[in-house]
């Protein structure tokens, strides 16, 4: 979980230095990371924590939100795509200067969305399972 933790954080400063020449895709990015937390907080409401029966803890996330934030990255990359592509185009067929091709905010809005649930996400999991750890060993200790 830290490893996850560390890539998505690591993406995350990637994508806000790509920001750092347009405010507005800063702006995006930082949008969607605390909407994401915000997510991210909710995702733990709503997941399971069980006990096995050897004594180690488990969760089952909620499979809705991790498949609707996945859907909706995907989308938005196929609507960037298909955007993206008559410009392409253009840009190939030499007919003069084409339109600005880049990010949008509203793209790393979404990006943000993931890093910021993903992160909240697995942070709250590493939070959930030291304290079972804590609570097992207090169990264990007369």
């Amino acid at each position: 979980m830290i490893a996850r933790i560390a890539v998505f954080a690591v993406i995350g400063v990637l994508a806000a230095l790509g920001g750092l020449l347009n405010p507005r895709l800063l702006e995006g990015l930082a949008g969607g990371a605390v909407l994401g937390a915000m997510l991210g907080m909710f995702g733990l409401r709503l997941t399971r924590f069980e006990r096995s029966p050897d004594g180690s803890d488990g969760y089952i996330p909620n499979p809705w939100i991790g498949g609707l934030l996945t859907a909706l990255l995907v989308a938005r990359l196929a609507w960037r795509f298909l955007v993206v592509m008559p410009q392409m185009e253009h840009l190939q067929a030499g007919a003069g200067a084409p339109p600005p091709i880049g990010n949008s905010p509203l793209t790393l809005l979404v990006f943000g969305l993931l890093i910021g649930y993903y992160i909240t996400y697995f942070s709250g999991l590493l939070v959930h399972h030291r304290r079972f750890e804590q609570a097992q060993t207090a169990a264990r200790t007369p």
